[in-house]
C-alpha cells in the first residue's frame, strides 16, 4: 500500500467517517422499513469502503522500459583529395554512387539511415551531388563530432559507415573515439575510396639539414632535388641566407632518374644562422610547399682541442693528424711511439716534432680536460699507466669528455680499464673487405642525413672497401650502431657493427673498427657530396663533440628532448653546468619568425648529477617554424654559451600526398571491431552490415500502481451512491 496519509493518522479517520456515514444513513431514514434502511446502510458503508480503498491506495511498484531504434550513420569524405580524377573516376563520384547504394538497401530493410559528409568536421547532408573541397581531412574529429550529436538528441547508433580514401591531415588523440564507440556498441566499418597516386612534383631537400662549424669555415651544402611524374627537370637551387641575400647558386638536372644532387660552396657565418635552399615552380607541379629546404648552421667560437695516441703509425693514422693539423679551428696535439723508447710530439702550429723518452701524455683528470676530444689509434698500451686510465674513466663520466677508438681496439693487453668506456667487448679474429654503410640508428642520432649523406645515398656503395675489423663479441647497452659493415653480397651478404657511440656518465665513446679510409681522399668518383675523407672524420669529430654533454670550450650544455616536433607537442630542454661552483640558474631565450618577439624561459632546478647542478624547461610552440634555442649566460666574461635548433613541421596539407591510406582506414575501423574494405567490396560490406538491429529497452525509472486505478472503479462507486441516492428518493426521503 502506498496510503495518502500517514497509516497511524489515516486509520483513525476512516474510522470516525464510518460511524458518522453509519449514524447519518441510519438517522436520515428514521420511519422507513427495516428492509429499506438496511438497504440505505448498505449502500454508505459501500461507499465509504470504496473511498477507504482510494486513500489507502494498495498496488505494486512497476518499472519503466524506454525503447529506443537503433540508427546507422553514413559519412562520407568531402576534402579536396577526394576529387582526384582516377581511372574509375573522381574519388568523390565513386563513393556518392556507393552513398546512393546504402541509401537505397537502408529504405528496402526499413532501416533509418542518416547521411553526412566530413572535412576537418562533421558536414550536414547538402542538396545535390557530393562536393569534394575541403581543406584538410579529420576523421577522428568529425566521427567524435557524429557520437556527440546522437547522444545529445537521446539517441545511439547501431554502426557507422566511412567512404574515405584515407588521407588525414589533423592530429587526432590516441583511442578516445574507439573506446568510446565500443562503450555505445556503435561498430564503425571503413570503405576505401582511390589508390596510389604519382602527382607530377619536384621536391628539394637538405643532405645535411644540421651543420656544425666554425666561423669563416668553407662549407660545402649538398642539396638534393627529386622529381616525379615530370620527366626530367633543370632547375636552378640556390642557398639563401637569413636576409634572403643568394649566398651560392647551381643547376640541378634530375635526368631519367628523377633525381640530382648539387652541391653549393659557402662560408660559414660569424654567428649560428638559419639558411635555406630553395627552386622555382615548375610548370605542371601539384604543390608548391616543399621547393624550399632549411640548412641550420650552428657556430662554434672556441677552438676543438684534440689529443691523439698512436702506438702503431700507419696510413689511417697519419693521414688523420694530418688532415686534422690543417683545419683552422682544430687544436690538435698527437703523440706517437717509434719504438719502446722513442716518443715524439707534435703540436698544430709547430714546426718540428719533439722527442722523448718517455710517452707525453696527459696524467691527471685536469690534464685530460684542457682537451674536447682524445682519439686513440692502435697499439696505445705504452701511453696508459693504470693510473692515466683512471683518470680517463673519470674525464669521460665525470667531466663530459670524449674518446674516440679511431682503429678498433686500442690496447693488445688482456685486461684494461678502457674496457670500461669502451662500446663493446671484443672477439678474436678479423674481418677483411667491407663496405662502410650507415644505419638506421645513425640517420636518428643524426650524424648520417644532417651531417653526413644519409643512408640512402649512393655515395657509400662507390668508396673503397675498408678492411681489418675486429670481430666483436657483444654490444654494450646504451649504445648506438651509427653505421654497419657489410661484408659479401646477395644472399651471402652479412652486417657487423662497425662505427659505435655510447654515452657514459657525461661524456661518450665513439669506435671506428676499420682500417684503410685513407684510401677514400683519393678516389675521385666518390666525392659527389665533397672530399668524403674530410667530411667523415671533421663531422664525426664535430659531432661527437655536440653529442657529448658539454660542446668544446663551454661551461653549459643544452639538450633538447626531441629536435623535430608539430605544432601543439612539447619539447623538454635540459641543462647542466660543468664549470666553477656556485652558477646561478640560467635563462633561455627561444627566437623565431613565428613568435615575433623572443621568448625568455627560466629553467627549474633539478637534483644535482654527479654532483653537478641541472636545470630543466618545456616549451609548447603552436605555429610551425624555426625556433632558435639559446642559453643566456650573464656572469662578467662568460664564455661561449650552447645553442639548439627546434623545426616545428607544418601539418600537412591536404595535397601534399594524393595516395589512398587504407592501413589508416583498416587500424581506425579495427579499433571498434569493424572492418575495411576496397571499393570494389563496398557493396558486399553494406549486404552484410547494414542490418536491422533490435530496439535497445531500458529500465528508466519505476512507478506505483495502485489497484483502484482502473476505469471500472469509478462508475462502480458513482454506481453505488446513484443507486442510494434513487432508493432515498423512491421511499420519500429526499
Amino acid at each position: 500500500m502506498k496510503p495518502v496519509l500517514p497509516l497511524m493518522a489515516l486509520l483513525p479517520l476512516l474510522v470516525l467517517a464510518a460511524g458518522a456515514a453509519a449514524f447519518m444513513a441510519w438517522r436520515g431514514t428514521e420511519g422507513s422499513a427495516p428492509r429499506i434502511r438496511i438497504r440505505v446502510l448498505g449502500l454508505r458503508m459501500a461507499a465509504i469502503a470504496m473511498l477507504a480503498v482510494m486513500l489507502l491506495n494498495p498496488g505494486r511498484w512497476e518499472s519503466l522500459r524506454d525503447v529506443e531504434e537503433r540508427v546507422w550513420a553514413l559519412l562520407v569524405d568531402q576534402s579536396a583529395s577526394m576529387a582526384v580524377e582516377e581511372e574509375e573516376g573522381r574519388r568523390i563520384e565513386a563513393a556518392g554512387s556507393l552513398a546512393e547504394a546504402a541509401e537505397k538497401l537502408a529504405a528496402e530493410r526499413g532501416i533509418t539511415l542518416e547521411s553526412f559528409g566530413f572535412d576537418e568536421r562533421l558536414l550536414d547532408r547538402g542538396e545535390g551531388p557530393w562536393e569534394a573541397a575541403g581543406k584538410g581531412t579529420g576523421l577522428v574529429a568529425a566521427s567524435e563530432e557524429l557520437l556527440t550529436r546522437f547522444a545529445a538528441r537521446g539517441r545511439r547508433l547501431a554502426g557507422v559507415v566511412v567512404v574515405s580514401d584515407g588521407r588525414q591531415t589533423a592530429r587526432h588523440p590516441g583511442n578516445n573515439l574507439a573506446l568510446r564507440a565500443r562503450a555505445e556498441g556503435t561498430t564503425i566499418h571503413a570503405v576505401v575510396v582511390g589508390g596510389a597516386y604519382r602527382a607530377a612534383d619536384i621536391a628539394l631537400r637538405a643532405a645535411r639539414p644540421a651543420i656544425t662549424a666554425f666561423g669563416g669555415q668553407d662549407l660545402s651544402v649538398a642539396a638534393v632535388l627529386e622529381s616525379a611524374g615530370m620527366g626530367p627537370v633543370r632547375a636552378p637551387v640556390r642557398l639563401l641566407d637569413e636576409a634572403g641575400e643568394v649566398l651560392a647558386e647551381a643547376v640541378a638536372e634530375t635526368g631519367e632518374a628523377g633525381r640530382a644532387v648539387v652541391v653549393l660552396a659557402a662560408k660559414a657565418p660569424e654567428e649560428s644562422a638559419a639558411w635555406k635552399l630553395a627552386t622555382g615552380v615548375q610548370d605542371g607541379e601539384s604543390r608548391s610547399n616543399n621547393n624550399e629546404a632549411a640548412v641550420y648552421l650552428r657556430v662554434i667560437k672556441s677552438k676543438t682541442r684534440v689529443f691523439m695516441a698512436e702506438g702503431a703509425p700507419y696510413w689511417d693514422s697519419k693521414f688523420l693528424a694530418q688532415m686534422l693539423r690543417q683545419q683552422e679551428h682544430i687544436e690538435m696535439h698527437s703523440v706517437y711511439q717509434l719504438s719502446p723508447e722513442r716518443f715524439f710530439r707534435i703540436d698544430t702550429g709547430v714546426a718540428e716534432p719533439v722527442e722523448a723518452s718517455k710517452a707525453v701524455f696527459p696524467d691527471t683528470v685536469e690534464e685530460l680536460s684542457t682537451y674536447d676530444l682524445v682519439v686513440f689509434g692502435k697499439n696505445v698500451d705504452a701511453f696508459l699507466t693504470p693510473e692515466r686510465q683512471a683518470a680517463l674513466v673519470d674525464y669521460v663520466r665525470d667531466g663530459g669528455g670524449a674518446v674516440l677508438f679511431s682503429r678498433g681496439r686500442a690496447y693488445t693487453a688482456a685486461a684494461n680499464t678502457l674496457e670500461i668506456i669502451e662500446p663493446v667487448t671484443w672477439a678474436a679474429g678479423n674481418t677483411s673487405e667491407f663496405r662502410l654503410l650507415p644505419s638506421a640508428d645513425g640517420e636518428a642520432a643524426g650524424l648520417f642525413g644532417q651531417a653526413l649523406p644519409g643512408p640512402e645515398a649512393g655515395v657509400w656503395r662507390t668508396l673503397p672497401f675498408l678492411k681489418d675489423a675486429r670481430r666483436i663479441d657483444r654490444v654494450k647497452p646504451f649504445t648506438r650502431v651509427l653505421a654497419e659493415g657489410q661484408v659479401g653480397s646477395g644472399s651471402l651478404q652479412g652486417r657487423f657493427p662497425l662505427v659505435l657511440v655510447r654515452r657514459y656518465g657525461q661524456g661518450v665513446s665513439g669506435l671506428v673498427n676499420a682500417d684503410g679510409m685513407w684510401k677514400w681522399d683519393f678516389y675521385p668518383e666518390a666525392k659527389e657530396l665533397g672530399n668524403m675523407y674530410l667530411e667523415f672524420w671533421s663531422q664525426l669529430i664535430q659531432w661527437m663533440s655536440s653529442y657529448s654533454e658539454f660542446l668544446p670550450g663551454q661551461d653549459y650544455s643544452l639538450k633538447l628532448s626531441r629536435v623535430k616536433i608539430r605544432p601543439g607537442e612539447v619539447v623538454g630542454m635540459n641543462v647542466s653546468y660543468r664549470g666553477e661552483p656556485g652558477a646561478a640558474a640560467p635563462r633561455l631565450e627561444v627566437a623565431s619568425e613565428a613568435l615575433g618577439e623572443p621568448m625568455a624561459l627560466v629553467p627549474g632546478g633539478l637534483p644535482p648529477e654527479n654532483g653537478r647542478p641541472r636545470w630543466r624547461a618545456t616549451f609548447r610552440p603552436e605555429r610551425p617554424g624555426v625556433y632558435s634555442v639559446a642559453l643566456v649566460d650573464e656572469r662578467p666574461d662568460a664564455p661561449p654559451v650552447p645553442e639548439a635548433v627546434l623545426t616545428v613541421e607544418a601539418p600537412p596539407a591536404e595535397r601534399d600526398e594524393l595516395s589512398a591510406d587504407p592501413e589508416f582506414l583498416g587500424e581506425f575501423a579495427a579499433q571498434t571491431g569493424g572492418t575495411a574494405v576496397a571499393l570494389g567490396e563496398g557493396r558486399d560490406l553494406l549486404e552484410e552490415v547494414l542490418v536491422a538491429r533490435p530496439p535497445d529497452s531500458r529500465e528508466s525509472d519505476v512507478e506505483w500502481r495502485s489497484w483502484w486505478k482502473r476505469l471500472e472503479f469509478p462508475f462502480l462507486l458513482a454506481g453505488v451512491l446513484g443507486l442510494e441516492w434513487w432508493l432515498r428518493r423512491r421511499n420519500g426521503m429526499i
